[in-house]
């Protein structure tokens, strides 16, 4: 075979010979003046955009300006890949020449490609791998491994909030399944409540068709008892049977003149039925004691059956003495009232302790003004005191049965002798240290019904206060409204001048026969008082005011001691705020309250000198300041309460 003559193959290309060849040449090529002011020429100017307004005109210039920059970024990245491929396509034309130049150093006349073997166990060259594609290469495998990392991250990640949700799951079934149960447990709690609910009612209901059908059985045979004894009085007299005994009536709706709210009576009847041998049917629903006619208690005293009464906080049945008792020191026909108190806890707790304000109050001897207290004892469950047994209360002897704001005037001798005896019960009680702090009519007792000839005396101590220096406040609810001194509405401090000013008002009670203070609320009292007495003092508006704050109560003064009148709105019917700056100088007088022109009318000169000393007694008497107040010691030597001499020592 005859071999080819040894030429170079390459030498027909002498642009590779001269290593200028770079290719053919690319038509879409940027030229460079191309690539300096992009691929188009600028847009033409556009004169219309001057007259559009400013916001449209630079949106429409971002917009362009985006535009040109996306091109000049395409056109960086179009010049940047064809760098790549001269590059790549020079390194391929270096390694050719190269090869050549090896080739021709060899001597060969007929160079070898590169692809075909010397021998039989010759294999081809591997192709030579570039510095550039050799970082490409590690930057295509960094990129998949990030990948693979990033992916690898996200399942884990998902797999995390899976494992989350499920938990989440499972705690909210766990809390469903919980709220479940309390929800059974509550429902079964409930309905075995209902159902004892439903037991103590029919069995409460059973008990009163027993008592109703005892009390019918009870009046059928007393009434035939009664026929049977009319029909045969001879029989009846040699051969008398017993007759079961008559039920006790209803009983009157009278204020109890011993309670200790009387604010609200309550009138409700005592309830008819027959008492058990386990007496457990002593009381009635409410706690009252179901007391009977000729009912003997304690084994001494004696029911009777008229002029018993009923309040909040007892009955008050009238008694007479047996004369039986041992040792009791009180004769057969004693007069007396026992009040029974209800068998309930607190008001129990509280009428022990008015029973032991009273007893100490009448060591070592009783005092003329307090109502006196003669036996004690415990009567199926109820604490019964025995008192002194008097006519009526002062309430009653003014107003009548229905409580009102008018009622009868005394007159002026009756309020000058009523003074005396309340004036000389307050300082007795100050000598003790003790403020009864409930004082009003309904508490101060009269023992006969002529108010010209009784005496008054004071009962009711279930709000009273022994007073210590150290601590001076008194709670902001202390006594009847209005009877209620201002420095207790205002929570300032409180002395024995909280019972001058109620009995101050009392007494213009009795010579008026109207309320001195009606007010509807507290803030509505203190309006009263300064129409009458002028302004507070500003040391107790800024006390009243810290003591607001403390209670966290509104305030009844604002910043500039404007008393903050509580209105009602005519119209619409809604409270309202009216700030009033109080004079010093009262709106009312008074003299006018007291003296009224109808009285000056008709009075002489010496009832005019009684009636200016009653107007001075109560200007001192019912000051706004407790520490300017007059004290009952200088009442007692006041021109309208000055007693008799010889009444005075006794007194003492």
């Amino acid at each position: 075979m005859r071999r080819a003559a040894n030429v170079n193959p390459m030498s027909a290309f002498p642009q590779a010979m001269t290593g200028a060849y770079s290719g053919p040449a690319r038509i879409d090529a940027p030229r460079d003046d191309d690539r300096e002011r992009g691929d188009r020429p600028p847009p033409p100017r556009d004169r219309s955009r001057e007259r559009e307004p400013d916001r449209k005109r630079d949106d429409r210039d971002d917009r362009r300006r985006d535009d040109r920059e996306d091109r000049r970024r395409d056109d960086r990245d179009d010049r940047k890949r064809d760098d790549r491929e001269d590059r790549r396509r020079d390194d391929r034309d270096r390694r050719r020449r190269d090869e050549r130049g090896r080739d021709e150093a060899r001597g060969r006349d007929e160079p070898k490609g590169r692809d075909e073997p010397k021998g039989r166990d010759e294999k081809p060259m591997p192709e030579e791998e570039s510095l550039y594609e050799k970082r490409e290469r590690e930057a295509m495998e960094a990129m998949k491994k990030r990948e693979k990392e990033a992916a690898d991250a996200l399942e884990e990640k998902k797999k995390a909030e899976e494992a989350a949700a499920k938990k989440l799951a499972e705690a909210a079934a766990q809390e469903e399944d919980e709220e479940q149960r309390k929800k059974r447990k509550l429902r079964a709690v409930l309905e075995k409540a209902r159902q004892d609910a439903e037991a103590r009612k029919a069995e409460v209901e059973a008990k009163k068709a027993k008592l109703a059908a005892d009390q019918t059985a009870a009046e059928e045979d007393y009434e035939a008892a009664a026929k049977r004894q009319k029909a045969e009085p001879a029989e009846a007299a040699e051969d008398p049977k017993p007759v079961s005994p008559k039920p006790a009536k209803a009983e009157k709706k009278v204020a109890d003149m011993f309670d200790s709210d009387d604010d609200e009576v309550v009138t409700t009847a005592v309830t008819k039925q027959v008492l058990d041998t386990t007496g457990e049917t002593w009381d009635d629903a409410e706690g009252y004691y179901n007391w009977k006619p000729e009912e003997v208690l304690n084994g001494e005293w004696v029911t009777v059956e008229s002029g018993s009464m009923k309040g909040t906080y007892s009955n008050v049945v009238r008694v007479k003495g047996n004369g039986k008792a041992k040792g009791s020191g009180f004769p057969a026909g004693t007069l007396a009232v026992v009040k029974i108190i209800r068998n309930q806890g607190s008001m129990r707790r509280h009428s022990q302790r008015e029973l032991d304000v009273l007893k100490d109050l009448q060591t070592p001897e009783p005092q003329a003004n307090i109502v006196r207290v003669y036996d004690d004892f415990d009567y199926h469950k109820h604490l019964c005191m025995v008192l002194e047994p008097m006519a009526l209360d002062l309430e009653l002897a003014i107003f009548g049965a229905s409580r009102g704001t008018e009622g009868k005037a005394l007159g002026i001798a009756t309020t000058r002798r009523f003074s005396r005896h309340i004036f000389r019960a307050l300082r007795f009680l100050k000598k003790r240290s003790v403020i009864h702090g409930d004082l009003k009519p309904a508490n101060i007792l009269l023992s006969s019904h002529d108010v010209r000839t009784s005496v008054l005396k004071i009962c009711d101590f279930g709000q009273v206060t022994h007073f210590e220096p150290a601590d001076p406040y008194l709670t902001v609810h202390l006594g009847s409204m209005w009877y209620r001194p201002p420095e207790v509405i205002l929570g300032c401090a409180s002395n024995f001048g909280v019972d001058v000013w109620q009995a101050s008002v009392v007494l213009f009670e009795c010579f008026t026969g109207s309320v001195m203070f009606p007010g509807k609320h507290n803030n509505d009292q203190l309006y009263l008082y300064q129409r009458a007495k002028g302004r507070f003092p500003s040391k107790m508006i800024k006390k009243s005011a810290e003591q607001m704050e403390k209670l966290r109560a509104a305030p009844y003064f604002d910043k500039d001691q404007k008393f903050l009148q509580l209105t009602t709105d005519q119209s619409s019917g809604r409270e309202l705020i009216k700030p009033w700056l109080v004079q010093d100088k009262p709106q009312v007088d008074l003299a006018n309250l007291v003296i009224t022109p109808a009285l000056s009318e008709r009075w002489n000169e010496n009832e005019h000198k009684w009636g200016r000393a009653l107007v001075d007694l109560l200007h001192a008497t019912l000051h706004l300041n407790p520490e300017s107040r007059m004290s009952a010691e200088a009442a007692m030597k006041h021109r309208f309460v000055l007693s008799d001499p010889s009444e005075d020592k006794k007194s003492k």
